[in-house]
């Protein structure tokens, strides 16, 4: 019937606002095993799945490490090394410099499955791996320098055009300072977008890639949560940066082909950051599930788990996260689908992109909030997990990629409004 209504709505001269979503089968948050076409061929399948598997065998050690990774600011130097060797600061980068180019639903499993270990690795290979995206955007001198190194090396950056620069012979003299940098403290490259004007009036937006010593990192991450993540304010100074290391890609176009590549930058940031919230609660859930088995109310006799309000809770916070991790993963989906036919994604598929992550993103959180009320005073304490479940995801969803006013852009073109499309 859908089918149907969709012919017979192209057939009749309207255009559906957002793109249909095939058919797909939800599966349980617990089962990580995930469907994916090998379009770039069997190796890059082979590839994806090695990540998702080290991702799952490093869980239980990510789990055993948060409290220590948030109480300490950054992520431990051997985890690094590991997650670096990997290959998963470098998930996005072009597979033709050593990237592993995955499709962009093993991104979102990789992503949810350290998420639900340890928020801040979740959070910082969700940085590190989109800002490998732009890897196809260099030019080939600047792609080989930054990703095409052995060893690997990890990269963080900033998309907000904050700096400001001039040309300079054969590169831009930049000066900023730019917050929000997850990942700083073990990254080698740091990105951040700068203005240059135009002569005549105007400005162009870049993206440069500065060297660690060109950048001075300042103490400003103290806050709720996401504490491990090392998301200082980034200050420039005067850095004459090569061209070969300045990108543009607002407006610019990839030097790879490949589908990874059709999708909007900023929609695949916004789906990493919805995987990492997804993450969190489920692990918030099923912290909360253990929790329900062997608490018992002072002076009851029955555990949490034998209330019917909290075999409610728990149902309902389990259907939050699975319908937006379903929803999430079918507009993904689709999305790459529209990209392996070679087609460039509309606006409307941007739109889907971003609507769907802010989406995830909020059940995710709302998950979160209903199991943290239903532990009772026993949440409260830095001891249980919930609060940092809590915290974490509440900071996680103030990101500007999946922030309430997602919804009024969106809403503005299912209205058939006339929207500035340039963020999506």
């Amino acid at each position: 019937a859908a089918e149907q209504q969709s012919a017979s709505g192209l057939r009749s001269g309207v255009r559906p606002a957002f793109p249909r979503l095939a058919p797909f089968a939800c599966r349980p948050m617990n089962n990580p095993v995930w469907e994916m076409v090998p379009a770039r061929g069997p190796s890059a399948y082979a590839r994806a799945m090695d990540l998702l598997a080290h991702a799952e065998r490093l869980r239980p050690r990510l789990a055993a490490q948060s409290a220590e990774i948030e109480r300490t600011r950054l992520l431990p130097a051997d985890l690094v090394a590991e997650l670096t060797e990997a290959g998963f600061f470098h998930l996005c980068a072009p597979r033709s410099v050593g990237g592993s180019e995955v499709a962009p639903r093993a991104l979102l499993e990789i992503l949810e499955t350290l998420g639900r270990g340890d928020s801040a690795t979740g959070w910082c290979v969700m940085v590190g791996g989109t800002a490998s995206f732009l890897g196809a955007y260099l030019g080939e001198a600047g792609a080989q320098e930054i990703y095409g190194r052995s060893p690997k090396i990890a990269t963080c950056g900033v998309f907000a055009p904050l700096g400001k620069g001039v040309r300079e012979g054969d590169g831009y003299r930049i000066s900023g300072r730019w917050p929000w940098l997850s990942g700083s403290m073990h990254s080698t490259y740091r990105l951040g977008g700068f203005v240059v004007p135009r002569e005549g009036g105007g400005v162009d937006v870049l993206h440069a890639f500065f060297e660690a010593g060109e950048t001075r990192m300042l103490d400003t991450w103290h806050t709720a949560g996401l504490g491990g993540t090392g998301s200082h304010d980034m200050e420039v100074e005067g850095a004459l940066v090569p061209a070969h290391r300045v990108v543009t890609f607002l407006g610019g176009s990839p030097r790879e082909t490949g589908p990874l590549y059709r999708f909007p930058a900023f929609g695949l940031l916004a789906t990493g950051v919805a995987a990492v919230a997804l993450g969190i609660a489920r692990d918030a859930v099923d912290t909360f599930v253990e929790l329900a088995r062997g608490k018992r109310t002072q002076g009851g006799k029955r555990t949490l788990a034998e209330r019917e309000t909290i075999q409610m809770h728990v149902a309902r916070a389990t259907a939050l996260v699975d319908a937006g991790r379903a929803y999430l993963h079918a507009t993904v989906d689709e999305a790459y689908r529209v990209a392996e036919g070679e087609r460039s994604l509309e606006p409307q598929h941007r739109a889907a992109l971003r609507l769907a992550a802010t989406f995830a993103t909020e059940s995710a959180q709302t998950a979160v909030d209903l199991v943290y009320r239903a532990a009772g005073g026993t949440a409260v304490y830095n001891t249980c997990k919930l609060q940092k479940h809590l915290r974490d995801v509440h900071v996680a969803s103030a990101h500007a990629m999946v922030a309430e006013p997602t919804y009024a852009l969106v809403g503005r073109m299912a209205l058939g409004l006339e929207t500035d499309t340039a963020q999506l």
